[in-house]
């Protein structure tokens, strides 16, 4: 996955992270790293997955129906995700 390897500046909603996080725990991929805040707090984690904060389960109805895209901040275009 592209977008996975870069490392770039994204804002994204709390909640579509953890809808991310629960999708790659869903379909088994672990180890992968990333560094966000939440709430003005610092954090990072070696397996989205597992991270306590973020793999919190989440309604199916969230699941499905709730999708958002990140904002890019990095200088230049912004790469579609979609």
């Amino acid at each position: 996955m592209r977008w996975a390897e870069r490392k770039s500046v994204l804002r994204l909603p709390w909640l579509e992270l953890q809808r991310a996080a629960n999708l790659w725990k869903d379909v088994g991929i672990e180890g992968i790293y990333i560094r966000y805040t939440h709430n003005g707090v610092n954090r990072e984690s070696g397996n989205a997955a597992a991270d306590p904060e973020l793999a919190v389960p989440l309604p199916k109805v969230t699941k499905v129906f709730q999708a958002f895209r990140a904002i890019q901040r990095d200088e230049g275009p912004n790469v579609c995700r979609w």
